[in-house]
């Protein structure tokens, strides 16, 4: 008998259980409409949020040393563009 066992309940609130396939995943890309208000689930760490209200898309980091979201690029716009190179590299 293996010890292979997870306990959703001690996951962090990242955490994603598959248990078709029987992976965990963890997110850190969060998709809304409008500019981030709340605080992601995990605030400890770094997540990309995508503002999907506008073409193209406005990104936000959430920056876990002063707790808020900063918008890090005017747009991430699709088609042959591709992501816009205007991301604020913030160190951690």
């Amino acid at each position: 008998m293996t010890n292979n066992f997870v306990r959703q309940g001690n996951l962090s609130g990242d955490a994603i259980f598959d248990n078709v396939a029987k992976k965990i995943h963890f997110e850190s890309v969060i998709t809304g409409t409008g500019s981030p208000v709340t605080p992601p689930s995990l605030t400890a760490k770094r997540w990309l949020y995508v503002d999907r209200s506008l073409t193209p898309a406005i990104l936000w980091l959430w920056d876990p040393s002063v707790a808020t979201w900063v918008q890090v690029a005017e747009g991430a716009g699709g088609g042959s563009q591709g992501f816009a190179r205007t991301f604020l590299l913030m160190g951690g």
